[in-house]
């Protein structure tokens, strides 16, 4: 799996939000990419984050319920 997928599954399996999921990217990919590469993929992963939906997470790992869970947590933090 890709580690961009692995870090989407585990942010929505964890149900990571806001702050949380900020310090859980940095975590993950501080020191595991090239610092050329590091800002395209941390838009990679927060564009797909803001545009996840069922069909994008097919063979994630992510259960439709645990996806409905976390958007569902999400929109009430973006409506905050």
């Amino acid at each position: 799996m890709r580690y961009r997928a692995v870090l989407i599954r585990d942010i929505v399996n964890e149900k990571l939000q806001g702050i949380h999921m900020e310090r859980y990217i940095a975590e993950k990919t501080n020191g595991s990419l090239p610092v050329k590469d590091q800002k395209p993929f941390l838009k990679t992963v927060y564009d797909d984050l803001d545009t996840v939906n069922l069909s994008t997470v097919r063979g994630m790992g992510i259960t439709q319920k645990e996806l409905e869970q976390w958007l569902e947590a999400k929109d009430y933090i973006d409506k905050k």
